[in-house]
């Protein structure tokens, strides 16, 4: 794992409390980030700044900076008559994200074997054994985390600032989408679970991106990430349509309940 994560922009890498960091605004936006894509805060919920003023022993005008920095980031929405909420994603704006993350693929390939360092590839291929060496026995939390850095480690590769936070603007937000759709679903709420399914969901994935690299194959790497955004693409499918149906047996039951009682 790697000794200093708190510099990496998504914010789920490690909890920022007691992480010293350059501002009191970067410490709330770290916080309030950390919250909202690890599921405590998520879509639709009122984020009430005076609320987390008092909590971080931070300004209100410091408050607003970051809702507004988080807001730009697509995970927050502002209105200026009912307040600050976690943004809501619809099925169809998700889906047309993870094809703006497909397109980019071929780019990222390109500019990848252009521009990637010695060094670039090392940290690859160190993430990569580290996933590669997991098993359901020895899987912690923090594997999760390796598999996360292992991907962006490959689109830094890349040397494109703006292509990275292309990236990771996108996968915040799919992730926003799919911990409300789990949240509001019934039954458990479950993070770690959620985590640990999506480890190793992106096994074969994460493999065939590690040999594309290795061998140097420009349409390898991008195929292999096309892949992993689409097969994104399904499970996002796959978990709205789930929430449907068993939101809508849980109102018809509601209903028959309510009629039966009347």
């Amino acid at each position: 794992m790697d000794e200093n994560l708190t510099g990496y922009p998504l914010g789920i890498y490690q909890d920022p409390d007691g992480v010293e960091l350059a501002s009191l605004s970067d410490h709330a936006f770290a916080h309030l980030r950390w919250r909202i894509l690890n599921g405590e805060f998520t879509s639709g919920d009122k984020v009430k700044e005076s609320s987390l003023a008092k909590e971080l022993g931070i300004s209100r005008a410091t408050i607003r900076e970051t809702t507004r920095r988080l807001s730009g980031a697509g995970l927050l929405q502002i209105d200026a008559q009912r307040g600050v909420f976690v943004r809501t994603y619809s099925i169809e704006q998700i889906l047309d994200i993870i094809d703006i993350r497909s397109a980019l693929c071929d780019l990222t390939a390109t500019l990848f074997l252009e521009r990637a360092t010695s060094a670039d590839r090392r940290r690859i291929e160190e993430l990569s054994r580290q996933v590669s060496d997991t098993t359901p026995q020895t899987y912690r939390d923090e594997d999760y985390i390796t598999g996360l850095l292992f991907n962006e480690a490959v689109v830094r590769g890349a040397h494109n600032e703006r292509l990275f936070a292309l990236y990771h603007e996108a996968w915040q937000q799919i992730r926003v989408f799919k911990l409300h759709l789990l949240k509001s679903a019934p039954g458990i709420f479950d993070v770690h679970a959620y985590n640990r399914k999506v480890f190793w969901q992106g096994r074969e994935h994460r493999a065939q991106l590690s040999e594309a690299i290795t061998a140097g194959n420009r349409d390898d790497i991008n195929l292999a990430m096309r892949r992993a955004a689409e097969s994104s693409g399904a499970r996002a499918r796959e978990m709205f349509d789930e929430f449907a149906k068993a939101t809508a047996t849980s109102w018809r039951d509601r209903i028959a309940s309510a009629k039966a009682g009347s």
